[in-house]
């Protein structure tokens, strides 16, 4: 039978394979036949290769990765201090500052002199500031983006919002905020560090969000306005006819008027 026949072939086949594997697993890579050179072999990736990166969330080249990874790894918990003031008036502009430094490593027996010449510290860059210094722990990297942000505001930044962090002093953003609504409201800062590649694009890598409280107050004649215009729908449609009324009664006597004067008699001589 045909099937009988081919049974010796497919056993040789067989004995052939499992040589060929014996004698691969006892090769070293030096006794393997190849046409690459070991040199190629040994040649690092290509940092132009392109491979997706956790840090970015994207494909990118793997010198911009590690750029990135970088900045990432070399950011650390620092210090901020802004200051609000203690009463916002609703449609009266304030200024308000956030500064940002790293973290001061003084030694703890250090001598006085020695603390003259550290770099001041956030708190320290906005002594004398109007209203109550608040403090808070934001991840500081080389490079950071800080906003300030707030539905019942206009804000206006007043320097770049996109600056790089010194080792030797804090680095300080400045709003002028407006409030628009009295009452409690929210203010929000956000703050970044930002990772930047070789072609000079940004990303944004670890954000802070740091929410404060705020109470806006309004002056006597804005609380009359506000008022007014709170009013229901009915009274103001009622204000509005008893304008229409009034202007159509002074109307009709005007015309009540004019009919009682008298007639020049056409007969009579001037």
């Amino acid at each position: 039978m045909a099937f009988t026949r081919h049974i010796p072939s497919l056993a040789l086949v067989l004995a052939l394979s499992a040589c060929n594997e014996a004698a691969m697993e006892g090769a070293t890579p030096s006794s393997m036949p190849s046409d690459v050179p070991e040199e190629a072999l040994m040649a690092p990736a290509d940092p132009g290769e392109t491979a997706f990166c956790d840090v970015a969330g994207r494909r990118m080249t793997l010198e911009d990765c590690a750029d990135l990874t970088s900045a990432m790894e070399q950011a650390r918990q620092g210090t901020a201090a802004f200051n609000v003031p203690e009463e916002l008036m609703r449609d009266e502009t304030v200024n308000i500052r956030l500064s940002i430094g790293f973290p001061a490593e003084t030694p703890p027996d250090e001598p006085e002199e020695g603390m003259s010449l550290r770099p001041r510290t956030p708190q320290e860059e906005l002594a004398g500031q109007p209203g109550t210094i608040e403090t808070y722990t934001p991840i500081v990297g080389r490079i950071m983006r800080a906003e300030l942000t707030g539905d019942g505001f206009h804000i206006e930044p007043m320097n770049p919002a996109e600056q790089t962090v010194s080792d030797q002093t804090a680095t300080t953003w400045e709003w002028a905020v407006t409030p628009l609504r009295h009452g409690a409201q929210e203010l929000a800062l956000r703050t970044v560090v930002m990772g930047v590649t070789a072609d000079g694009t940004r990303y944004a890598l670890l954000p802070t969000m740091h929410i404060e409280q705020v109470r806006i107050e309004r002056t006597a004649w804005q609380a009359t306005m506000d008022t007014f215009r709170d009013l229901p729908e009915v009274f103001k449609v009622l204000t509005a006819v008893l304008t229409g009324a009034t202007a159509l009664l002074a109307a009709f006597w005007a015309f009540r008027k004019a009919l009682r004067k008298p007639k020049d008699d056409p007969g009579k001589k001037p």
